[in-house]
């Protein structure tokens, strides 16, 4: 009887200790996941640094999330921002796990945002070349348009759509300032592309006809209204 006196409470400890980290783990999910319902972008930041800060096997997606969250929310329009707490977790994060496409693609937005284009184009360009993901070839080619690569950023974009096997993949595309995401056919993105070229050049009417195009071929292309918008109200400016 005594044997058994002991055995029960030994069990009852064992198997108390083993779901505990269980329990803990769904507090921080569920906590987690009830900020996410209600689209509280700080209140997810929140529960997602508590959870890595008090959970030792916290899952990989919680460090993919606070470094997505802290570059794509944590921005306020208009202010330029020190992109420094997004790049530490995503660094942390490919720490973890270095061949992460996603984590690899954020790091290199941040490192764009923080002036080192040379860096952010050798991951970019190490990306699609791994993937042949045209996301990562249309970044390339707004990096020259950017740097004022004209000509380069014109062959690019011929490449680009003379390219069949990419025309229907998905390109996707992201505007912090109005925190959007959207992914449009490569070859709606890169019209889109032709007319900031143009715009870059300063042709604002042939900017504006390849800014239509494709809105013609995606209606609800979020960045190409934008452009065209402001395209109207630079024109009406400079016809005061």
């Amino acid at each position: 009887m005594r044997i058994i006196n002991i055995i029960i409470p030994a069990a009852i400890i064992y198997f108390a200790a083993c779901n505990a980290p269980k329990e803990k783990n769904d507090s921080f999910q569920n906590t987690f996941e009830l900020a996410q319902e209600a689209g509280d972008h700080d209140a997810m930041i929140y529960s997602l640094t508590n959870w890595l800060a008090n959970d030792t096997a916290a899952p990989n997606w919680v460090l993919d999330s606070l470094s997505f969250y802290h570059y794509f929310y944590k921005n306020t329009p208009g202010v330029v921002r020190d992109p420094k707490t997004a790049l530490f977790y995503a660094n942390k994060g490919l720490n973890e796990n270095s061949s992460s496409t996603f984590l690899r693609d954020i790091r290199a937005k941040l490192m764009l945002e923080q002036g080192e284009d040379t860096a952010a184009v050798a991951e970019f360009t190490s990306l699609w070349s791994e993937t042949q993901d045209p996301t990562y070839f249309w970044d390339l080619t707004m990096i020259e348009i950017l740097r004022g690569n004209l000509k380069g950023a014109d062959s690019m974009i011929t490449q680009a759509q003379n390219n069949e096997e990419i025309k229907n993949k998905l390109v996707d595309l992201e505007d912090l300032q109005g925190q959007i995401k959207q992914s449009v056919r490569a070859e709606v993105a890169f019209i889109y592309l032709r007319g900031q070229h143009f715009m870059a050049q300063r042709d604002l009417m042939k900017a504006a006809e390849q800014l239509q195009k494709a809105l013609e071929l995606d209606p609800n292309f979020v960045l190409a209204k934008r452009a065209i918008l402001e395209i109207q109200r630079y024109s009406s400016q400079m016809m005061r």
